[in-house]
C-alpha cells in the first residue's frame, strides 16, 4: 500500500528495533566485556557495543548508572534500560548478575 500524497513514512527508530539489526563496530578494547554485556536480557551484540562505546564496560558500571543515562545510549530505549536494570539485580538465578566464581556482581 502506498502512502497518501504528501504523507511521509516515518523512519524506524533504532531504539525500538531488534538488537541484531544494524551494523556493529567490532573494535572492542575488551572482547570479554562484549560477552558479559550480552548475557543481559535485551542486550545483543549491537547494544552491548553501544553500551561499551558509552563507557559501560561491566555489569557493575550499569548498576551504578540511572535508567535515564542508560536510555540515552544509542539503540537503548527507556523500556530496554529498565529491562537492563531489572536483569542485573543480584539474585541466585540471574546469570548476568552472578559472578563466575559464585559471588554476586561483575566488577570492573
Amino acid at each position: 500500500m502506498r502512502p497518501a500524497p504528501g504523507h511521509r513514512l516515518a523512519a524506524a527508530d533504532p531504539k525500538t528495533q531488534p538488537d541484531d539489526a544494524g551494523d556493529v563496530d567490532d573494535t572492542v578494547a575488551d572482547p570479554k566485556s562484549l560477552d558479559v554485556l550480552q548475557t543481559i536480557s535485551g542486550v545483543g551484540r549491537r547494544r552491548a557495543q553501544a553500551l561499551i562505546n558509552a563507557g559501560y564496560e561491566s555489569v557493575g558500571s550499569l548498576r551504578e548508572a540511572p535508567v535515564e543515562e542508560i536510555a540515552a545510549v544509542e539503540s537503548v530505549s527507556e523500556s530496554v534500560a529498565v529491562q537492563i536494570k531489572t536483569d542485573i539485580e543480584p539474585s541466585p538465578t540471574n546469570k548476568a548478575a552472578l559472578h563466575s566464581d559464585g559471588g554476586y556482581g561483575v566488577t570492573d
